[in-house]
């Protein structure tokens, strides 16, 4: 197995978990999860088409420059702006942070069920797009 399809072997792996947390309604780690299912289903693309990307969470902004310069093909510009919709995930799904009232919440009580729903449709797509993309090449 090359390198893109091991990416999105593993991209429909964090999806399944990010699926399985949500059930369990762990919705901070299906978050998380649903990021990562986007990041490497961009990797994957990304490998497919002939670039290493960097070894970071932050994938959205290697994507734009990879595109920067050069005519998109049909999705490239949404799985930009979805994976970053989801990069907010990388960390806020997996910290506390301030509450406002000089306290802190885990993400637990700030991420609830609509956007651990959202996240995972967002990963989804991302996840269909690299299978597209990459059975075409």
């Amino acid at each position: 197995m090359d390198l893109a399809r091991a990416f999105l072997a593993t991209a429909r792996d964090d999806l399944r978990a990010a699926e399985a947390l949500f059930e369990e309604g762990l919705w901070a780690a299906s978050c998380f999860f649903s990021q990562q299912a986007a990041e490497k289903a961009a990797k994957a693309w990304l490998y497919g088409t002939g670039v290493a990307p960097p070894r970071t969470h932050y994938v959205s902004a290697v994507l734009s420059r990879v595109l920067r310069g050069r005519r998109a093909g049909e999705g490239e510009r949404e799985l930009v702006e979805l994976l970053d919709d989801l990069e907010e995930y990388v960390t806020d799904a997996r910290y506390p942070d301030r509450d406002g009232l000089g306290g802190y919440v885990s993400p637990y009580q700030r991420l609830g069920r609509r956007r651990a729903e959202e996240a995972m449709a967002l990963a989804g797509q991302a996840v269909r797009f690299a299978e597209r993309n990459l059975d075409a090449r």
